[in-house]
Parts: C-alpha cells; sequence; structure tokens
C-alpha cells in the first residue's frame, strides 16, 4: 500500500464570525496544496465549523489520526498548529505521537519541520520549555473570578473563611495565587522576579494584557512565561491578594489575645522559651501590674531568671514605637523602587540583546548542516548561561528592593488607641515574627515584612 500525504484543514464557528478568510477552508486547501511537490499523492481531511477544544468533535482529524497509525500517511500538512489543537503544548504531543507512528509534521507557518533533525529538536525544546496549557477558569453561576479577588482583596478572610466560592480552601488558595488569571504588567514582573522565580520572556512582553503560565520542572525553580490568553484580574488587585496572601500564611496560630497582644510573640532572648505574663494586685486591687516569667527557667538546665525586670508596658511601648517605624521605612522603599535604576535597565537591555541573538540562531536552524548546527548549538547553549548569570543579578537586586503593601496596616497603626487587644494582636501577627526580650538585652525585634 502506497502512503500518501495528508492536508488538515479546519476552521471554527468563530473563525468564520470574525470574517477571517485566510483560515477559509479553501484558503488552507489551496496553501497547503501548493506545498505538494508535482505528482504527490495527497488526502485532506477537513473539519468545517469544528472547535479545537476537543478531538471528539473533529471526526475528520480522529480519522487522520487512525490512517496514521494504520500506516497510511507518511507526513502531514498543515497551515498553522492552532488548526491541530487549541495549544501549542498539545499540537507539539500530537507531533509526538506522529512521530512514533513514522509521521513527520509540516506547517506552513511556524518554522519548524518534524521531517528533520533540526525540526525534531526545535519541537523538543519547546516541549521543554513552552508552558503552554488549558485556559480554564472556574465560575460560579452567580460569582465571577473578578467577584472572589475583589471579596478577598477587601475583607478581613483567609481562604479559610471565604464565603464567597463552593471551591473547598485549596481550590480557592491555588485560584487566588495563579498567575494565569493576572493581566501582568511590569510591577507582576518585579512581584516575580523577587520571589526568584524564572522569567522566559524580557519584561517587554509584560503588557499589562496577557495572563502568564507558571511551569514546575522537578528539582529546579519554577519558571513563568507569558501566555497567549488575556487575563481577567487586573495586576494592582492580583498582587494586592498576593500581599495579603502572604501575611495571612505568616500568622500564628496562637489563642486569642488575653492579657498582651503581644501573646505568642514574645521569647527569652537567652533561652528562646515563649513569656507568659502574671499578674498581680495591690490589695485593695485598684492597682494592676504585669510581670514577664520566662517558660525557660522551669526546665532542665533552666534560663538565668524566671521573672524579668522589663515590664509588658515598657515592651509593647518600644515594639509599637518600632512598627509605626518600620511602615515609614517600607513607603519610602517602595518610592524608591519605582525610580529608574540605571544598573538594572542596563543588565535588562543586555539580557535583551542576548534573546534576540538566540532567537536569530534559532531561525537558522532548520537550514543548517551538520557543521553549523553544532556550532549554533554550542553558541545558544553559552548564550543561555550568559543570559541566566545576568538574570540571577536582576532577580538579587530586586529581592533587596521588597515591595509591601501598606496601607492595610498604616491606617490601624493610625487609631492604635481605638483598636481592641484581639485586633492589635491580629496586626502584630501580620508585622512581627518574633520579639526577643531581657533585662541584659533589652527588646529585639524581628520583623516578617
Amino acid at each position: 500500500m502506497q502512503k500518501q500525504t495528508a492536508i488538515y484543514v479546519r476552521r471554527s464557528v468563530s473563525d468564520k464570525d470574525k470574517g477571517n478568510n485566510s483560515l477559509s477552508i479553501d484558503s488552507q486547501k489551496t496553501e497547503c496544496v501548493k506545498s505538494l511537490a508535482e505528482g504527490e499523492v495527497y488526502r485532506i481531511y477537513c473539519d468545517d465549523g469544528k472547535s479545537a477544544k476537543n478531538v471528539e468533535g473533529r471526526p475528520a482529524f480522529q480519522q487522520m489520526m487512525s490512517d496514521a497509525k494504520n500506516g497510511m500517511i507518511e507526513r502531514i500538512i498543515v497551515k498553522k498548529y492552532d488548526r491541530f489543537s487549541r495549544n501549542m503544548r498539545e499540537y507539539l504531543n500530537v507531533t509526538n505521537t506522529l512521530d512514533s507512528y513514522g509521521v513527520s509534521v509540516f506547517s506552513l507557518t511556524e518554522p519548524f519541520n518534524t521531517a528533520t533533525k533540526q525540526g525534531r529538536m526545535m519541537r523538543n525544546n519547546l516541549l521543554n520549555f513552552a508552558e503552554i496549557k488549558a485556559y480554564e477558569l472556574y465560575k460560579e453561576p452567580k460569582t465571577s473570578l473578578g467577584d472572589i479577588f475583589n471579596y478577598f482583596n477587601e475583607n478581613r478572610i483567609s481562604t479559610k473563611n471565604s464565603a464567597k466560592s463552593n471551591m473547598d480552601r485549596s481550590q480557592l488558595s491555588g485560584l487566588l495565587k495563579s498567575p494565569l488569571y493576572v493581566r501582568a504588567d511590569k510591577e507582576v514582573y518585579q512581584y516575580l522576579i523577587s520571589k526568584g522565580y524564572e522569567i522566559i520572556d524580557d519584561v517587554k512582553a509584560f503588557d499589562g494584557v496577557h495572563g502568564l503560565f507558571r511551569h514546575s520542572r522537578k528539582g529546579e525553580v519554577d519558571y513563568i512565561k507569558v501566555g497567549y490568553h488575556e487575563g481577567l484580574i487586573d495586576a494592582e488587585t492580583w498582587l494586592a491578594v498576593q500581599d495579603k496572601k502572604s501575611r495571612n500564611q505568616r500568622i500564628p496560630n496562637n489563642k486569642r489575645a488575653t492579657h498582651t497582644w503581644l501573646s505568642g510573640l514574645t521569647k527569652c532572648g537567652h533561652c528562646g522559651y515563649c513569656l507568659s505574663i502574671q499578674t498581680t494586685f495591690n490589695v485593695s486591687k485598684t492597682t494592676k501590674w504585669r510581670y514577664y516569667y520566662d517558660n525557660g527557667a522551669y526546665r532542665a538546665n533552666g534560663c538565668i531568671k524566671k521573672r524579668l525586670k522589663l515590664k509588658p508596658d515598657e515592651v509593647e511601648s518600644i515594639v509599637f514605637n518600632a512598627m509605626k517605624e518600620r511602615i515609614k521605612t517600607l513607603e519610602i522603599s517602595k518610592k524608591e523602587s519605582k525610580k529608574p535604576n540605571a544598573e538594572v535597565d542596563n543588565l535588562k537591555a543586555d539580557v535583551i540583546g542576548f534573546e534576540d541573538e538566540i532567537r536569530k540562531l534559532m531561525d537558522k536552524l532548520a537550514e543548517a548542516d551538520d557543521v553549523l548546527f553544532a556550532y549554533i548549538q554550542e553558541r545558544v547553549k553559552s548564550l543561555h548561561e550568559k543570559k541566566s548569570a545576568l538574570e540571577e543579578k536582576i532577580r538579587n537586586k530586586a529581592r533587596k528592593q521588597k515591595v509591601v503593601d501598606t496601607a492595610p496596616l498604616s491606617d490601624p497603626l493610625r487609631s492604635w488607641e481605638n483598636l481592641t487587644i484581639n485586633q492589635k494582636h491580629d496586626l502584630a501577627t501580620e508585622m512581627l515574627e518574633v520579639v526577643y526580650v531581657s533585662d541584659e538585652k533589652g527588646v529585639e525585634i524581628k520583623f516578617s515584612i
């Protein structure tokens, strides 16, 4: 049985609605047939008015894959990869399956042909580095994705007690954290860099319109790729939610504050054990005194003293003033971070230069002989190493300019005297990691922001 060339054409209803004549069935057929050699035997597989959403809804595509599996097809020609599937990853996986059948794929638009060694290598590189996946959103009948983000952002809640979605806690947390939905701009780029993600695209690709894909690689840091889809959540809201989520995660599971708003946060500066408060009154019970007791003093090889001379009132005053100063410092840092940084800009320009050279070299692969092919591989590897080194420098500089949304913290601090002890405690746990107290060393504060 003589093998033949398959031409696959497809047009969805949305293509028709948009009036895209370049993707008409006749146009696709004409262009694909023109690419055939003289006298080449071919068969056209056509799915007209069929979406790429699922294979089951495309009978011609299913027939073509079956014929390929049965050895009836030698190669397949398609105008664009999106005629095969709704995203690049599915297309690459399909071509990988066709490889196992001995069938090559030639796209008239994309710059690779899986019949060649170079084309297969480019396809495999895309499989390894492209994070293209289905863009699917969870939506409740009466609650939009925007509603969920706005509700979480505007209310003092966590994913544990949110009532705006019927998703379980892990689903909601994953949705709020996912960069898939953000209209990613330069601020989002800076945030992701500060979190240590590897960014595949240059900062210029963060246009405030498109969403992102996050991809995990075993044993390596996650990397981020700008998607082809439009994001749904504005960058400011998405970043505010990320900041709030990170602060919620830092809140320890303490008992509610009773004797001090620093409950669960104060520890002995010597032994590291928690400090508790004991209260005493005068005979008439008109005056109350509070003292710190070191729980580490009651253990084997206990600490140097049981009761501290430094009073809780003094410690609370010191910590409160430090919290106010911390907010001022963060606000200044936030303003400074918005100023142009010549050194970082130069590093980013060098990265862009490396990326441009890599793209140009990759474009030459399809026509390269073995000698040039080997040279290009080595050169691309060298450029990737230099580019990665520069990106690491950029990440390190971004980490030093940590930007925190201070608005939810500033207002409560200004009305401190009107807050309940538990409201003060909630605010303290958002800002503080631990407060070490001792008579010899005084008060040492470690902030979590």
